[in-house]
């Protein structure tokens, strides 16, 4: 501590040698440009978004060029340099190699009239893109009958806009090469949705922006979504029924649950090691303030909680020569250095004074029978998202949300004899029971992490429950959850540093849970490894009064 104090104190005194003129001058100095490269679809709303944070930011320099067939890897892997694209133009992108950040989308949405004759058996079958062929066919007739496999011969009057970006979507959507696609064609998809809106058969696409618009306006859609029918069975699936209302969609499109042919992710690239300050500030800009300009520009902004993870794994890796900040031109940075670093010295002093015992007692916990145990714990795939209740969940393709076991409940619980598991159709709300686990007759129950129904469960637990612990992110996982307040729930979870930083408090709070307790079985304390390390499967052999006190201190959630 005295020789941690020693250091912070120099640190201080050399600072205050630092003239302020000094680092005025190294301040003063013209930034190096921004290099951004984008697709041409992209190059209208990314220069928009330049000038704005230009604005913003009077000291730094975005230069906004178009990016050359081919060129995209050699353009990220340079240092400064961004490239945004939409999807069309991550062919041959190696992902290894580059920093992926998702800061906006482009979605088209099927609308009609909300007074459509046959709205009702839309709304519950939906419309495979098989059937929007049939709605959009060049040739034939084209009547909602073709669409609902009914008799009806109501003609439907198809709308669409002859933008290029617009009918790659559609095209793909509708596994049909653009010269067999009709339509009216409409200026832009503002004039589609006032066709749609006057005519009781029309059917047309407009952008999800406009919908989030029409919504914010606080009264009613003045038209209705077309559910799609992805699988093409003629009714709404789970994962399907997104279609309520625009919050819905959003979420819906967030965790893969929309097609993937009518929407795409707006990526800005970097390589791994070549994002510098100024770099990783414009994308953080554009993830924030610019959402506004790409509303602007008819793109759909991401949503709050999707904003605030995406900004929390944006890690700056300066570039070689970077000074790491966009620093401020004052001429008093001096002064503020040396006030943050006394700062620094009273808070250092009052947590060490505080905390000194619990940082020993830390360390105390770090080995047990030779094993790293909050290591060990720590050491998850990638994907993965931790929850207070000791579970992590994993969004799948389709939507749905796998849920297991963290690490710690392995290392503290050792072999399970049984499990207890909840039948699919079953509904959970987070912090209610979802899963139980049993040895030898003492129970613990697990929290769910997720709000939703459950549609599988992991019956390979049932003969062989081991699997918890030696495979607890693949085969040992619990049930497949299908959510309905994900993207809040998601806000909540735990990952990367923080993950790791709460797992070693549990290994605290851990010891000091059986720190001079006494098991009831024998009336003896319970006996920790040498030197009062925590031993891996401590609970194993104790009775059921100390698993209820486990559950209550560990598992509330």
């Amino acid at each position: 501590m005295k020789k941690l104090l020693a250091i912070i104190c120099s640190m201080v005194l050399f600072a205050g040698n630092i003239p302020a003129g000094a680092i005025t001058a190294e301040n003063n100095e013209p930034q190096d440009a921004v290099k951004v490269r984008c697709s041409p679809d992209l190059h209208e709303v990314i220069a928009g978004c330049a000038d704005a944070f230009m604005t913003a930011n009077e000291d730094v320099v975005v230069e906004v060029g178009l990016l050359e067939d081919g060129s995209l890897n050699e353009w990220v892997a340079g240092s400064g340099q961004i490239a945004f694209v939409t999807k069309g133009y991550m062919e041959g992108l190696d992902p290894q190699s580059n920093r992926i950040v998702v800061i906006g989308r482009e979605v088209y949405v099927p609308v009609m009239n909300n007074n459509n004759p046959h709205r009702d058996l839309i709304m519950q079958q939906g419309i495979s893109p098989a059937e929007f062929a049939a709605l959009y066919a060049a040739e034939g007739t084209r009547n909602w009958g073709s669409a609902l496999q009914n008799s009806s011969s109501i003609p439907v009057n198809a709308y669409r806009i002859d933008d290029p970006s617009f009918i790659a979507y559609l095209t793909d959507f509708l596994h049909a090469e653009s010269t067999e696609i009709a339509g009216t064609i409409r200026e832009s998809c503002g004039a589609v949705v006032e066709a749609v809106k006057r005519d009781p058969n029309a059917i047309g696409f407009c952008t999800l922006n406009q919908l989030i618009e029409m919504e914010k306006a606080g009264t009613p859609l003045p038209l209705t979504m077309v559910p799609v029918d992805l699988n093409g069975n003629d009714q709404l699936d789970h994962f399907e029924k997104i279609y309520t209302d625009v919050g819905a969609l959003s979420r819906g499109i967030w965790i893969g649950k929309y097609t993937g042919t009518l929407y795409s992710k707006i990526f800005a690239l970097t390589g791994i090691s070549t994002l510098g300050a100024a770099e990783q500030e414009l994308i953080s800009w554009i993830i924030s303030n610019g959402q506004e300009v790409l509303a602007e520009n008819g793109y759909a902004p991401l949503m709050e909680n999707e904003k605030d993870a995406i900004l929390a794994g944006l890690v700056s890796t300066p570039a070689a020569g970077d000074q790491g900040t966009l620093a401020p031109k004052r001429a008093s940075a001096g002064f503020l250095i040396i006030l943050a670093l006394l700062g620094i010295v009273v808070l250092t002093i009052i947590v060490l004074t505080i905390f000194n015992r619990r940082s020993s007692q830390t360390e105390d916990v770090l080995k047990s029978g030779g094993k790293d145990l909050v290591h060990a714990s720590e050491e998850v795939p990638g994907g993965y998202y931790f929850d207070r209740s000791h579970t992590w969940t994993f969004l799948e393709r389709d939507g749905m949300i796998r849920v297991g076991l963290d690490n710690f409940l392995q290392k503290v619980t050792g072999e399970i004899t049984k499990v207890d598991l909840k039948a699919p159709g079953y509904k959970v709300k987070k912090g209610e029971t979802i899963f139980a686990m049993i040895q030898h007759g003492k129970r613990l129950e697990i929290k769910s992490p997720v709000t939703g129904t459950i549609v599988q469960q992991n019956t390979k637990l049932v003969s062989n429950p081991a699997l918890l612990s030696t495979d607890p992110f693949n085969e040992g996982w619990i049930c497949l959850v299908e959510p309905i307040n994900w993207v809040e729930e998601f806000g909540s979870y735990l990952k990367g540093q923080k993950y790791s930083d709460w797992i070693k408090d549990e290994f605290v709070r851990l010891k000091d849970f059986f720190a001079g307790a006494v098991n009831p079985a024998t009336g003896q304390k319970i006996v920790l490894q040498d030197g009062g390390e925590v031993i891996e499967g401590i609970l194993y052999d104790l009775g059921p009064e100390v698993w209820e006190e486990f559950q209550t201190s560990f598992l509330k959630n």
